[in-house]
C-alpha cells in the first residue's frame, strides 16, 4: 500500500466543531490511516496545525480550536502516532515534480 500525506486541513477539522460533517469525515480519514498504517505527516502540517488551531477565531468570540498547550500536546501525539517526513533534498524535488504534474 502507498502511503498518503496528511493534509494539514484533516488536521484542523478533526478539531472544528464548526463543521461536523467535516470533523467527522476528518476523524475517520485519521483512524483508518492509523488503522492500516497508510498516512504519514509531513513536519510543515505540523507546524501549520499548531498555529492554524491555536489563533483566535472571530466567529467564536476570539476564543481558538484549541488552546496552544492542548495545540502543542495534539502536535506531539501526531509525531508518536504517524510516521513524520522531513525536508529534504528528494522531499522537495518530488513536490516539486508533483506540483508540476
Amino acid at each position: 500500500m502507498h502511503s498518503r500525506l496528511i493534509d494539514t486541513n484533516v488536521l484542523v477539522y478533526r478539531f472544528d466543531p464548526r463543521a461536523p460533517l467535516k470533523q467527522e469525515i476528518a476523524s475517520h480519514v485519521l483512524r483508518d490511516g492509523l488503522t492500516d498504517d497508510s498516512l504519514v505527516l509531513p513536519h510543515q502540517a505540523r507546524i501549520e496545525f499548531v498555529a492554524a488551531v491555536s489563533r483566535p477565531r472571530a466567529d467564536l468570540e476570539g476564543a481558538p480550536l484549541l488552546d496552544q498547550p492542548d495545540a502543542l500536546r495534539e502536535a506531539e501525539s501526531l509525531m508518536l502516532q504517524f510516521p513524520m517526513i522531513y525536508p529534504n533534498r528528494d522531499v522537495l524535488t518530488t513536490a516539486l515534480r508533483g506540483v508540476a504534474a
